[in-house]
């Protein structure tokens, strides 16, 4: 990302050796689609609204964090699930943490998921959720803009790039409820699926 790039010149490395390369999603596989169907193919039922975070179980990603928002908009909206597809180190605390919080039957932790996989809950979610202290230029928050879906997001590394008002919105890297807050507004508010699709298109790869 250009952040790093700037992190880079800022410790000394001349402008002129440094080349930023982005990363990209892969279009067969994260595009837009009706969630409909695709839940259905999951095995999903029930009229709910569900969160997505996609990623390593490590501490910089913060999904404990996640989880403690989650509860509190629990508090507000019933209807509400949290699905986690991602492995690590700290998948063992998580898991203990959703049963401390009385959230077993609305938070899933998929464990490690195939790469279309991925692609088929992001097209079944409502939105991606990257709680991160830090990042370079996060590919699940490409992936989940090319399948239309808006994002929320810690404003830090290159994640402020893109995101625009119009595909999902910013958050401090620390605190519950500012990211509960932000959680709650973007499940409100009405998102232009095509737009946040087309925000993303430069970044794709085709095979």
């Amino acid at each position: 990302s250009d952040a790093n790039r700037m992190t880079l010149v800022h410790w000394g490395v001349p402008s002129d050796r440094v080349h930023v390369v982005p990363n990209g999603y892969d279009p067969s596989l994260f595009f837009p689609t009706d969630a409909g169907p695709v839940r259905k193919r999951l095995g999903l039922g029930g009229d709910f609204r569900f969160i997505l975070y996609v990623g390593n179980l490590v501490r910089l990603k913060q999904v404990d964090r996640l989880i403690a928002s989650f509860s509190k908009l629990r508090e507000r909206k019933i209807s509400l699930q949290l699905v986690i597809a991602g492995s690590g180190p700290e998948d063992r605390r998580l898991r203990r943490l959703v049963r401390e919080l009385g959230l077993v039957d609305s938070v899933r932790l998929l464990g490690e998921t195939p790469h279309a996989e991925v692609a088929r809950w992001m097209q079944a979610s409502d939105l991606l959720c990257l709680p991160s202290r830090m990042e370079g230029l996060p590919t699940v928050v490409l992936e989940s803009l090319a399948c239309g879906r808006p994002v929320v997001a810690s404003a830090v590394g290159g994640i402020p790039s893109m995101l625009t008002e119009e595909t999902g919105l910013l958050v401090p890297p620390e605190g519950i409820d500012p990211l509960a807050n932000a959680i709650d507004r973007a499940l409100a508010s009405d998102w232009n699926v095509g737009r946040i699709a087309a925000s993303s298109s430069r970044f794709a790869r085709p095979r």
